[in-house]
């Protein structure tokens, strides 16, 4: 299945100082879904997942899901 690309793939360039690293970002081959992965201090976790009808937004603590946002394209219009 030929699916199309919406997330440009970043270099992941990180001093060490940024409060927000990108961990990784592009198409996960292993979920079958594109994402972008962002570490959040030292504990949290952002996951930003393109889905057909807009993104989900997961936010994860230390050991479990925080919060979980889903946003629809037709309400980004």
């Amino acid at each position: 299945m030929n699916k199309t690309r919406f997330i440009k793939d970043i270099p992941v360039i990180n001093s060490g100082k940024e409060y927000f690293n990108i961990v990784s970002s592009g198409y996960n081959n292993d979920l079958h879904r594109e994402e972008i992965q962002i570490h959040a201090g030292n504990n949290g976790n952002i996951f930003i997942i393109k889905i057909d009808t807009g993104f989900i937004i997961n936010v994860y603590g230390q050991n479990d899901i925080c919060k979980e946002i889903i946003i629809s394209e037709k309400n980004l219009k």
